[in-house]
């Protein structure tokens, strides 16, 4: 022992690395004595290390601590180490839908649901057999089985999974068989008829009477007296040589029907397609309601023509206040949904696309989708009142041929050169 030597060895721990761990970690550490020199010579190299269990997760770790002498009995104390960051723990991983052991109806839509935390490391990925929000496969029946996982920043996993039952709508009964009509009642045994009569005598066949003499032939019919021959017209008159014949008066047309003693003279019938651009206002497409009920197993998709009103029908799985439906980029119609989850929502066609729409409806402005339906709007065609427009066209017809008809009956009056019966000059035409 040397002696005079009080001070302990000299010892120096490295410190956490400010970052997390999927295991235990170890601190390096080394000591010296420059007097009497270390007890142990594998103190002067060591390491301090943490020792926390499988499944467990903490920012701060503290290593274990070690105890260095010199060879005087001087002693100092390595560790513990604290601010280690390990995470030996998986990202819990929660399905809420499909929920375990669940029955859906084929064809129903069901939104996928999970959710991954983690309380160490943070989590970095968290994936399911379909994507979170979208709907979930139900169009064929049968047993279903979902798995969602999570993975963590020091790659801890973890798996979850339910299995659910996608039920085919239930067979109709077949129509109950009427009941086995009742025998008729047994008849009763026919009685003996009487010793049939014996059939009277016939008489003898009368003989024929003698042939009568064929009918003698008519006479010829005589031919019809020749028909007189048409007179002809008298020859008009002609006028005297110097003067103009004079020419027939126009022909009036017939005077109209005056409507007869207690009658109503008709009023043509207004033509219904003069403003069919402007009969699609909003308040008449109120009353053009396509309705649409969105139930378990609506899988069809309905035509609405553009302008009128979609009726939106169904019921949820709980009350919701601001129901929302959009489409196009846009809300097209709000509404609420009471507490049994029942809602009807009237969406306007009016500024939508023709073709397929789809019409995504959500509970709030930043809502989850809570299910999405489908339609077509297509362009309404323009109906023609056939009676009413053959009416309008008959009576253009006949005011044309009524001017054609004045037109040719009824000449312009033109000027005529007379001259005087005592050989003058010309007296022009009054």
């Amino acid at each position: 022992m040397t002696v005079g030597d009080t001070s302990p060895p000299s010892v120096n721990c490295g410190v956490a690395n400010g970052e997390w761990s999927g295991d235990n970690v170890a601190i390096p550490c080394t000591a010296s004595d420059s007097e009497s020199g270390l007890a142990d010579g594998g103190d002067a190299s060591f390491e301090l290390v943490t020792s926390l269990p499988d499944g467990d997760e903490s920012a701060d770790v503290p290593t274990d601590s070690r105890q260095v002498c010199d060879a005087a009995g001087n002693c100092s104390t390595a560790g513990p180490v604290g601010g280690n960051m390990i995470d030996r723990k998986a990202p819990t991983v929660t399905i809420t839908t499909p929920a375990d052991g669940a029955t859906y109806a084929q064809g129903s839509t069901v939104i996928a649901d999970y959710a991954c935390t983690d309380g160490g490391s943070g989590v970095v990925s968290c994936d399911g057999s379909t994507p979170d929000g979208a709907p979930v496969d139900t169009t064929t029946p049968g047993t279903r089985s979902f798995t969602a996982s999570g993975v963590d920043a020091v790659a801890n996993r973890r798996q979850a999974g339910v299995t659910f039952t996608v039920a085919a709508p239930p067979e109709e009964p077949p129509p109950a068989e009427p009941p086995p009509a009742e025998p008729p009642p047994a008849e009763p045994s026919p009685e003996e008829p009487p010793p049939a009569e014996p059939p009277p005598a016939e008489p003898p066949p009368e003989e024929p009477p003698p042939a009568e003499p064929p009918p003698a032939e008519p006479p010829p019919a005589e031919p019809p007296p020749a028909e007189p021959p048409p007179e002809e017209p008298p020859p008009a008159e002609q006028a005297p040589p110097g003067e103009v014949p004079a020419e027939p008066p126009p022909e009036e047309p017939p005077p109209a029907e005056r409507p007869r003693a207690g009658e109503v003279p008709a009023e043509p019938l207004p033509d219904d397609d003069a403003d069919e651009p402007e009969r699609a206002t909003r308040s008449d497409r109120a009353t053009r309601l396509t309705r649409l009920d969105e139930g378990p197993n609506s899988t069809s998709v309905t035509v609405v023509n553009r302008g009128e009103g979609l009726v939106l029908a169904g019921q949820l799985n709980g009350p919701c206040d601001d129901l929302q439906a959009s489409a196009g980029g846009g809300v097209v119609a709000r509404g609420s949904a009471g507490e049994d989850g029942r809602f009807e929502l009237v969406v306007d066609t009016f500024d939508l696309e023709l073709g397929e729409q789809t019409v995504t409806l959500r509970c709030g402005d930043n809502g989850k989708a809570l299910t999405q339906v489908q339609f077509v709007v297509s362009q309404p065609v323009n109906r023609s009142d056939g009676p009413a427009d053959a009416g309008v066209l008959v009576c253009t017809l006949l005011f044309l041929m009524l001017l054609l008809l004045m037109a040719v009956c009824v000449p312009l009056p033109q000027p005529v050169a007379r001259r005087a019966a005592s050989g003058g000059g010309p007296v022009p035409s009054t």
